[in-house]
């Protein structure tokens, strides 16, 4: 749904296809849209091209379009010349910087030599940035944002930056000095940035200490000598104080390993959910995760790993982990070691559940706040946005008793916008209460008006919201006394 569409020919251009003779996909070239980040970042410049690939041809100037919502106008972006590069390739690119987050329409239109070329690429805007980091990769993954270890072809890794992803050398920690670790992760090919396995290591294996530490202190040499580079690390094993203080002054991404499969072998484990929360806790507690994904496995190996088990999983970090900006996949090995559906299923999380605008209630705050003399009691409830995009057209009932069940629907309310988080900013100190928590957060507190009879009350409250909104968590319920 959001790959690039090659030499795509829509009906807003067919007075251009009448009047050209040829089009580039009639004689097997192929012309298509660059993102010089997979999931662009609202109001941040990103570079935005198209490059050429097929016959020989003149440098040609491209136009760059946002297609509005309705498809029959278009916003011009800018105009850019193609210019040979070393791979035989025409590329045309400038600086684009998204006004709104949503899941924007690009085209780009280009003619040379009698030839018309026409692009279109769904770009996911955020308001935050996310990460979808996948050790083991093939270019039937749509949503990554950056892979490891990256292929030798030039020509693939190209294909990866085309779509905005970073390429991640994989590297390990088994020399025995920091000076020579930094050397090994230094040397990383024209990478993108360096992914370090199992940094953490384990508790249970007597030098696991003196090696890790080792590792943690060239976190930040590292980072002083490639500051460009991204810093991501697998972390295996307790998430101690020496390790979460590096991961959080040094770091870019910290990955949580857990694998089912694996953890079974290793700790006959039967609820691998309370494994997770183990995982996501400790980083809580050391005030790191909000630079910390969960890595999950999806392998076949060792008993593997079902669709079901798998969608569990997702939602299960969704709801206990809001605030991670992303997962991260084990899928070593290549296709033939994972199901297809399971890889289906983990690549598109990553819009399914984090990019587009995801909503979850939670019982705890469910609340009744009494009223005065003059003033009637409310019921009320906080909405949380946990995705990249902002939720619109929210619409919020309570209940006395169970929706579906025969509840007698107390009052409904309306909210025309619930905004994705993008963290606190000194600008919203001005605003009221509730707006800045809107956009910091991605938390509104709405209700209705209550006046209980006395007694307990089962109250139960629904949202909705059209799509592309994600209901995670619709339907919250608490007992309270009026």
């Amino acid at each position: 749904m959001y790959a690039t569409t090659r030499s795509a020919l829509f009906a807003p251009i067919l007075v251009l296809m009448l009047l050209l003779p040829a089009i580039c996909s009639a004689q097997g070239s192929e012309f298509a849209i660059t993102i010089g980040k997979a999931f662009p970042l609202r109001n941040q410049p990103v570079i935005l091209g198209a490059r050429y690939q097929g016959e020989a041809a003149d440098s040609f100037s491209v136009t760059f379009e946002q297609v509005q919502a309705s498809g029959q106008s278009a916003k011009r972006i800018g105009t850019a010349q193609a210019e040979p590069q070393p791979d035989g390739s025409l590329w045309a690119h400038l600086e684009w910087t998204p006004d709104r987050s949503g899941f924007l329409l690009l085209r780009a239109t280009a003619s040379t030599a009698g030839a018309a070329f026409v692009a279109e690429k769904t770009v996911p805007v955020v308001e935050r940035d996310m990460h979808f980091v996948w050790f083991g990769s093939g270019l039937d993954l749509q949503h990554a944002t950056g892979i490891t270890p990256p292929p030798k072809e030039e020509d693939l890794r190209q294909q990866w930056r085309d779509r905005g992803v970073s390429l991640l050398a994989w590297k390990g920690t088994n020399l025995d000095t920091t000076e020579k670790l930094l050397k090994y992760w230094l040397e990383h090919d024209g990478a993108d940035g360096i992914a370090i396995d199992e940094i953490g290591a384990y508790d249970r294996e007597p030098a696991s200490e003196a090696r890790a530490q080792k590792a943690f202190d060239g976190l930040a040499p590292f980072k002083k000598e490639r500051p460009d580079a991204f810093l991501a690390v697998w972390s295996c094993g307790a998430l101690t104080t020496p390790a979460a203080n590096a991961y959080r002054r040094d770091a870019d991404l910290v990955m949580l390993e857990c694998y089912v499969n694996y953890s079974r072998r290793a700790f006959s484990t039967h609820s691998f959910s309370d494994y997770i929360s183990q995982r996501v806790k400790m980083a809580r507690r050391m005030d790191v995760l909000e630079k910390c994904v969960v890595g999950l496995g999806i392998t076949s190996e060792l008993g593997g790993i079902t669709p079901a088990e798998l969608r569990s999983q997702i939602e299960y970090c969704r709801l206990i982990a809001p605030e991670c900006p992303g997962i991260a996949w084990f899928r070593y090995g290549g296709p033939e070691r994972v199901e297809p559906e399971i890889l289906r299923m983990a690549d598109e999380a990553a819009v399914e559940y984090f990019i587009r605008p995801c909503l979850m209630v939670s019982d705890e705050e469910v609340q009744y706040a009494p009223g005065s003399p003059v003033n009637p009691g409310r019921l009320c409830v906080n909405i949380h946005n946990i995705g990249a995009m902002d939720a619109t057209n929210l619409s919020v009932a309570f209940y006395d008793g169970h929706p579906d069940q025969g509840g007698r629907l107390l009052g409904k309310t309306f909210v025309p916008c619930l905004h994705a988080p993008r963290g606190w900013s000194q600008e919203y100190a001005e605003l009221t209460a509730a707006e800045a928590k809107s956009l910091a957060y991605g938390v509104c507190e709405v209700g209705v008006p209550w006046a209980p009879d006395g007694g307990f009350h089962e109250i139960y409250v629904r949202v909705w919201a059209p799509a592309p909104v994600k209901l995670l968590q619709d339907l919250a319920h608490k007992r309270l006394r009026g």
